[in-house]
């Protein structure tokens, strides 16, 4: 054994210094933290220090928003005009980049920055739209050639006449083809007030997995070049959207969310489609419009699905309609089905409920309840492996409604019924009668005061 007095002579390894300022670290990591401010924000951190000057240039997140400019004009934009510390390094007059973007350069031949930078802004933008785009569009003129994780964009149209806000969205069109070619994996866009207008040729991508979009139109074409061109594409969440396609057809999505006001265009009562091999899961809340309840067709891999239907959103709804669309959800495990409409009748007889021989958790509102429980029963005489039931008891006069020669049915795997209601009421006895009457048992109910 050696002797422990051999190491006295030894100088111990020093222990490494644990960073005490965030400029100790590392650029990766400092651009990781950057990359949770928006873009402005990241631009003004150039005055931090010399090292931070042209950080923001390689940012690998783009979050940029028309809210932040709202309230600043020209005349006192003094904030904005200092954003951009760095300027080209080819350029020495010093001048910031938001200055060269006021106009005031002193070139011969007398071309505004507006010509120079914007080709000409659109006529009737306010000052601070000028000002957004006008940042916009030198923020992407100066970044590194880096790759982006995500692009978030928050715009304005401010006129809903289809010629000017198509001239109005080409701003948006363009930083979108630009995060595409960065290799965004994630965009994010959004509209105040009026839609802005997508143009397919924008989307090419071999890199784009999620797409969340919000209050836009979205032109003849856009899904099919979906398909072709963006093939990574497995995520899309649409809110307040017109869809001028009424074929959609994708091999690549797993996820796919229609959340509030999406309308199918549908002239001459044309009926949309949806095909998606690959979907898992399908949302369809809160009104989808249209001539008729959309198809729903090749979807083998489809497990969890939640539709509402609100009034007045389908031109014809009809039995057919409800058949029709349930047929395509007939494979999921888990239905959530919301109907919010005027009260339907079906016809005695009418098979209008597909067999869920898969589902094993369902949630109906309280228009299945209505009408002498009539629509939960045709459910419940269809969903053979069912093991969880929900079911909401608030009260409305949404009704499916229909007469049945046969009123049983047999749940053998049934497990729990939640009852979500607001306090106690006579529809939340007869609902608890009615189950206990045919087989349920009181310990398997599950009520829950939303109240």
């Amino acid at each position: 054994m050696a002797d422990a007095s051999d190491n006295r002579g030894m100088v111990p390894a020093p222990v490494p210094r644990a960073p005490t300022d965030i400029g100790d670290l590392p650029e990766d990591i400092l651009l990781r933290i950057m990359s949770h401010l928006t873009s402005r924000q990241a631009v003004h951190t150039c005055l931090v220090s010399p090292q931070w000057r042209y950080l923001w240039r390689s940012v690998p997140r783009i979050n940029v928003s028309i809210e932040e400019f709202e309230g600043q004009h020209n005349s006192n934009n003094h904030v904005a005009i200092e954003e951009f510390e760095g300027e080209d390094d080819d350029d020495d007059d010093g001048m910031s980049i938001e200055e060269e973007s006021q106009g005031e350069d002193d070139d011969d031949d007398g071309m505004s920055s507006e010509e120079e930078e914007s080709e000409g802004d659109v006529e009737g933008d306010d000052e601070h739209e000028v000002l957004f785009k006008r940042f916009v569009n030198r923020l992407l003129e100066l970044r590194n050639p880096v790759t982006l994780d995500e692009f978030h964009l928050r715009y304005s149209v401010s006129s809903n006449t289809r010629n000017m806000s198509l001239s109005r969205s080409r701003h948006a069109n363009s930083w979108i083809s630009y995060a595409l070619q960065c290799d965004a994996q994630a965009v994010q866009v959004s509209s105040q007030y009026y839609e802005v207008q997508l143009l397919p040729a924008a989307f090419t991508s071999s890199s784009l997995n999620r797409l969340h979009i919000d209050n836009a139109t979205l032109a003849p074409g856009f899904f099919n070049q979906l398909q072709m061109g963006c093939p990574a594409l497995e995520y899309m969440f649409l809110h307040d959207c017109l869809i001028m396609d009424l074929e959609i057809f994708s091999s690549s999505l797993k996820v796919l969310i229609f959340s509030s006001e999406i309308r199918f265009a549908y002239d001459h009562g044309g009926q949309a489609s949806i095909s998606a091999p690959r979907l898992i899961s399908l949302s369809m809340d809160y009104g989808i419009s249209g001539a008729r309840l959309p198809i729903l067709t090749n979807m083998p891999l489809l497990k969890t699905a939640s539709v509402g239907l609100c009034a007045g959103d389908i031109q014809a709804r009809d039995a057919d309609g409800i058949k029709q669309f349930l047929g395509g959800l007939c494979d999921v495990t888990t239905l959530d089905f919301y109907y919010w409409d005027s009260k339907l009748t079906m016809e005695k007889s009418f098979q209008w409920c597909p067999i869920f021989s898969k589902l094993t958790n369902l949630t109906l509102d309280c228009s299945f309840v209505n009408e002498d429980f009539y629509g939960l029963i045709v459910f419940l005489q269809n969903s053979p492996n069912l093991q969880k039931l929900t079911l909401s008891v608030d009260k409305s006069d949404t009704a499916i409604a229909g007469e049945l020669e046969d009123r049983s049915f047999t749940c053998e795997q049934l497990q729990i019924v939640e009852i979500r209601c607001r306090g106690t009421s006579e529809m939340l006895s007869r609902v608890t009668q009615f189950l206990h009457a045919n087989g349920i048992r009181h310990d398997q109910m599950c009520i829950v005061d939303r109240s």
